[in-house]
């Protein structure tokens, strides 16, 4: 089974804005998603992401992987540039900065 989860308070590891995969004992960090949205990565049932709006089924290893296969909602690319929509989470983002 594979899950993700964040690291504990005590490591001293900075885990910013990663989330780490943890399968059959292998560890790999996926960035670029935010806390509430980690259960969206999980990989379903055979090992494989949906892209969130369009259900699209794609190989996991195609999460991150600086191509965007989610052109609707680029979900697949939390942690890149690849699509023209996506975002990034930073959990030191500060909202309280007025535009320029």
């Amino acid at each position: 089974m594979t899950c993700l989860d964040f690291a504990r308070d005590d490591e001293l590891v900075d885990y910013s804005g990663y989330s780490k995969i943890v399968e059959n004992e292998k560890q790999t960090l996926l960035k670029g998603i935010r806390p509430t949205d980690t259960w969206r990565y999980r990989p379903n049932e055979r090992g494989n992401f949906m892209c969130l709006h369009t259900r699209e089924e794609l190989d996991f290893s195609r999460v991150n992987d600086d191509f965007c296969d989610c052109v609707v909602d680029g979900s697949d690319e939390p942690g890149t540039s690849a699509c023209q929509n996506g975002r990034f989470y930073c959990d030191t983002q500060n909202t309280g900065f007025p535009g320029t």
